[in-house]
């Protein structure tokens, strides 16, 4: 069926899906080659209202990495279009079965992160993220398309499976399987998904049918990377957990985990080798030290070379030929030589980005075999000096620390002991950690005496009253401000109880109260004063004669 678009020309077909075509078209008053996206039919309203909304949608975004709209309209026989740019660089689909290389994957991942995070603040979630739907500029520039399913943060959140618009099977997330609501977090599923694809080429979930598949998703456990992609291992499960408490909580995140994962890591060391001394590691064969000389193979000496044959390769064997060793100088001391630990530079290599993302992300202590402090004992026990293990538990340390400060500032005593006991358990002789307990300690002292004047729990009961934390933190702190100033308080209320027992002529009861509050401060000069009043004969014609003049006063 021929299509007539006015102000274009369309060349040929370049993909169809269930309700769309994509033609390649040149579009006529620019002379520029476009993609031609065409309803090819819609059986009610709601299939033309939302490939219309793709068009409104991607003309709102200017990115990058998001493919540019040009145009909207309908064919002469009333079908809609959109035309957009044409990228020569195909889709992703395309790119996955040649597997692709693990820093082309980060490095694309950590555009379409960025694009995610732009289309996320504008309040739009993509909901079908999969390969078909990442193209690519000549450039490798990867871009973001088909935004037919993209829901607005101010549209409606339901859905439904009709197996044709809420996303691939193979690409859907847990809660947008189960038509739950869902937020930027089901978009870094989906790539996640794409990710371990790129990595591996398959899919991590693929049953005998799309509700097998779908299903996988929901209830099956997470894909296992092959051994040599280990590394990135908490990256894909930080993506594709099965519930989004448990993933990153927006692409920005994610893309700070990539950045950290991508950073350039320092080289085992090579051990320069001859042709002959690789033959001889290719062989199994040792390096032996006789009398100052060492035996390597040369295979000159062979008049008739035998053949090993190996499950990778032909080589020939060959006889030793000695090699003089220069002895060392007299005086110099003999160093051995360290044991060449390549695979052990490689796994540090690896755990310090997961530490340092971990650290980042505030993973400190937990969860198990997933923090930045077990990454960090891990390269410790590879390599007990390590500079930056070293430097990263020291971190740790000051991470709690900064936890604690904050719970101390808002007086939650009991939170900010727990963060430092963990800091403590890593570096016990940290001084900060140290401070900062007694300084945790004496704060919850202060509150437990705050509270037990407010209830009158002055020097009673025994090891629970007022008096008895100020002397705790006093003797911590012999000179703390705060605790001799409350000790102050408590000997002036007991001045007050013992005056208002004095007004009701209770002289047996103002003498215990002022006996209380001289053992506190024996001399405070107030209460001594109060003790001369408790004479009966002293005290009583004086109060009664202010007590007759108080109504002519």
């Amino acid at each position: 069926m021929k299509i007539t678009i006015p102000g274009y020309k369309i060349e040929h077909l370049i993909a169809e899906g269930g309700t769309a075509s994509v033609y390649l078209a040149v579009q006529e008053s620019l002379q520029r080659h476009v993609a031609i996206k065409l309803l090819r039919k819609f059986e009610n309203q709601e299939q033309l209202t939302r490939f219309l909304n793709e068009g409104q949608i991607i003309a709102s975004l200017n990115h990058r990495n998001v493919i540019n709209i040009y145009d909207i309209g309908a064919t002469d026989d009333g079908r809609p279009y959109i035309s957009m740019e044409y990228l020569e660089g195909g889709d992703l689909d395309a790119r996955i079965p040649k597997k692709v290389d693990p820093q082309d994957a980060l490095q694309w991942l950590e555009a379409l992160g960025n694009c995610l995070d732009f289309v996320h603040r504008k309040g739009i979630i993509h909901r079908d993220i999969k390969p078909g739907n990442i193209l690519f500029h000549k450039d490798g520039t990867p871009i973001l398309t088909d935004f037919g399913t993209a829901k607005q943060k101010d549209s409606d959140a339901r859905l439904t499976m009709d197996g044709r618009a809420f996303g691939s099977p193979y690409y859907i997330s847990p809660e947008q399987a189960a038509s739950k609501e869902l937020d930027r977090r089901t978009d870094i599923y989906s790539l996640g998904i794409v990710l371990y694809e790129m990595l591996t080429g398959k899919k991590p979930y693929k049953g005998d049918s799309h509700i097998e598949t779908i299903v996988a998703h929901m209830s099956d456990p997470l894909p296992v990377l092959p051994f040599e992609l280990h590394r990135y291992r908490t990256l894909i499960n930080k993506m594709i957990a099965k519930s989004p408490d448990d993933r990153f909580t927006d692409a920005a995140e994610m893309v700070r985990f990539v950045r950290q994962l991508r950073m350039p890591v320092k080289k085992a060391r090579r051990l320069t080798w001859t042709p002959a001394g690789a033959l001889a590691a290719s062989l199994g064969i040792g390096v032996v030290v006789l009398t100052g000389q060492w035996m390597v193979p040369d295979r000159k000496e062979l008049p008739a070379t035998p053949v090993v044959t190996t499950n990778e390769a032909v080589i020939p064997e060959s006889p030793p030929v000695i090699v003089e060793i220069p002895s060392p100088e007299p005086g110099d001391p003999v160093k051995e030589t360290p044991v060449a630990t390549s695979n052990n530079e490689q796994v540090i290599e690896d755990l310090l980005p997961q530490a340092a993302a971990a650290l980042e992300e505030y993973r400190l202590t937990t969860p198990e075999n997933n923090n930045a402090y077990y990454y960090y004992q891990r390269i410790l026990e590879l390599q007990p000096q390590h500079k930056e293990a070293i430097k990263g538990n020291n971190r740790i340390a000051d991470a709690y620390a900064d936890l604690a400060e904050r719970k101390l500032d808002k007086h939650a005593y009991e939170a900010a002991r727990r963060h430092l006991n963990r800091g403590l358990s890593i570096q016990p002789a940290n001084h900060r950690l140290q401070a900062l307990k007694k300084t945790v300690h004496i704060g919850k002292l202060l509150s437990q005496a705050d509270t037990a004047f407010k209830e009158q729990r002055f020097t009673k009961p025994k090891n629970n009253n007022a008096y008895y934390y100020y002397q705790k933190v006093l003797e911590l702190h012999p000179k703390h401000k705060q605790a001799i100033k409350g000790i102050t308080r408590i000997a002036d209320a007991y001045g007050d109880l013992a005056e208002s027992r004095l007004d009701k002529f209770n002289y047996v009861a103002a003498k215990q109260y002022l006996s209380r509050g001289l053992m506190i401060q024996p001399d405070n000069a107030r209460l001594q004063e109060l003790q001369k009043n408790t004479n009966v004969l002293r005290d009583a014609p004086g109060r009664i004669w202010k007590k007759i003049k108080a109504p002519f006063s």
